[in-house]
């Protein structure tokens, strides 16, 4: 894999700048959508099968549907519990292509438990008394515990495998970036919310670097 195809996170880097300009849920897509033609081009240029990589190309699908109910939710009451919808589809991929990665299954669901552990407690206690009706409950929760599973076996992986670093910085920053939209959206707390988009399309950059490297490592 020649060193070239890393300049090409150009791309998505110059259309992350613009979203946070502009705001427009164009760029916004544009982020995700070019990390999605890299992956595919790379792929189809270097004669790798794309069927492992499927999984994560969906998450990245999913995630630009999920962001179309959010950026247009205004007048939609339904369109954030869409949204959250599409990201537990996301992330639901996201852990299927965890799990196909060597694994160490113990730590992996010690680190899932004690994650369990403190965003239950989180989400009881900061949460729950900011939203409103069961059918949001009930998906954010559910979408709590699907991000967790994620961010455990992502980072229990064998450390040794190509991408396994940008690939847990990449899930850990969604995580991150989910945080602090509970913390903007539904708290109240505007502290992090100049952080929601940065690591957001930042890790979808990561998540694209990793097949870079997974690539590069063959």
């Amino acid at each position: 894999m020649s060193a070239c195809w890393w300049f090409g996170l150009f791309i998505p880097a110059v259309f992350s700048v613009l979203a946070l300009r502009t705001t427009k849920f164009l760029f916004k897509a544009l982020v995700t959508a070019s990390c999605i033609f890299l992956i595919c081009l790379l792929l189809g240029t270097s004669g790798m099968p794309f069927s492992p990589v499927l999984p994560l190309l969906a998450a990245l699908a999913a995630s630009i549907i999920g962001d179309a109910f959010l950026s247009f939710r205004k007048g939609h009451e339904t369109f954030y519990l869409y949204g959250i919808l599409c990201f537990f589809g996301a992330h639901a991929a996201y852990l299927a292509y965890a799990l196909a990665r060597p694994n160490q299954w113990v730590p992996a669901i010690i680190l899932l438990l004690a994650m369990v552990l403190v965003f239950s407690v989180y989400y009881r206690f900061r949460l729950v008394p900011h939203i409103a009706g069961i059918p949001m409950k009930v998906a954010m929760y559910a979408y709590i515990l699907i991000s967790c599973a994620t961010f455990a076996f992502t980072a229990t992986a064998d450390a040794e495998l190509p991408g396994y670093l940008p690939l847990t910085a990449g899930i850990g920053l969604i995580l991150f970036s989910d945080f602090s939209i509970g913390e903007t959206d539904f708290t109240g707390n505007q502290a992090l919310a100049g952080w929601i988009l940065p690591t957001y399309y930042l890790s979808h950059m990561l998540l694209t670097a990793s097949i870079f490297a997974g690539i590069a490592g063959h």
